[in-house]
């Protein structure tokens, strides 16, 4: 059973090696991320949206104002980790409603896994998904799931920002999904009220 070979996997990492250092995103280096723009409100599903995230993970502060993702782990890191963001230039729209994904919770998949699942079959002749496993250990070093529609503060639904791993059977190109983040749009830009 692959579940249980990976939850081995992350067990003997943590437990007997220290750090995870396997299945995950390297520190050092220049390791391939995939973002992928998650369709959950049409209405914000547009060009300019695709554009904003690119930017976001791989711009320049003269672009923002701030440092993007690539920026930021390039200067935390001194230089020694330079992330290869690759943002799918489409929306994917999972089959349910976003309220479906929101609050499905069965203990070890969230929403937000079960859309992951349905990216990697839809995605699995269009992306080699094994150019994202930068250590070659049959894992996907990470990937970013970016939703469309509101963040929730209050917490009542899936919908915040968060790394999480797939406990995922579905094998693509010779690797398997590992960790993922998930996150809204809605921090890209200033928020002025939280509550």
């Amino acid at each position: 059973n692959t579940t249980t070979a990976n939850r081995t996997h992350f067990n003997d990492s943590l437990d007997t090696n220290g750090p995870l250092t396997e299945g995950c995103l390297p520190s050092t280096g220049s390791p391939k991320v995939l973002v992928i723009p998650v369709n959950l409100e049409s209405g914000n599903a547009n060009d300019t949206m695709l554009q904003n995230i690119e930017i976001a993970f791989n711009g320049t502060q003269a672009q923002t104002g701030w440092y993007s993702v690539t920026e930021y782990y390039s200067v935390s890191s001194y230089g020694k980790l330079d992330l290869q963001f690759d943002v799918l230039d489409e929306w994917f729209t999972p089959s349910k409603s976003k309220s479906y994904y929101g609050s499905y919770d069965d203990g070890e998949y969230y929403g937000s896994t079960l859309i992951l699942d349905e990216i990697l079959e839809y995605y699995d002749d269009e992306i080699d998904f094994s150019d994202y496993d930068s250590n070659n250990d049959g894992y996907i070093d990470a990937i970013w799931l970016i939703y469309n529609c509101d963040v929730d503060y209050e917490g009542d639904s899936d919908y915040w920002a968060y790394v999480y791993w797939t406990p995922s059977e579905i094998e693509v190109d010779g690797v398997y999904a590992c960790y993922y983040g998930f996150a809204g749009t809605d921090f890209m830009f200033e928020e002025t009220d939280y509550n």
